[in-house]
């Protein structure tokens, strides 16, 4: 379990999920797991890291160091 925020492995593995965009039903598939299953890890999630919303929930956990950062867009150049 991640202690300083009190995510569960599998709560984690869920995040994942959901970070590469998929669906409830589709990250229910993934882990071997119920579509209600997923619904209530992903409620858990939110409760635990302050959220509402599905983007609110991957920024904060980006935020938190629970998902890697979104890479940078190149700089643009000047010509």
């Amino acid at each position: 379990m991640n202690e300083e925020h009190g995510v569960s492995p599998r709560e984690l593995q869920l995040l994942r999920e959901l970070a590469k965009g998929s669906s409830n039903r589709e990250a229910a598939a993934a882990l071997g797991i119920s579509e209600q299953t997923a619904k209530t890890h992903r409620r858990n999630l939110q409760a635990k890291l302050g959220t509402h919303t599905g983007g609110e929930l991957l920024t904060r956990a980006r935020a938190l160091g629970l998902l890697p950062a979104l890479p940078q867009p190149p700089a643009l150049g000047h010509n």
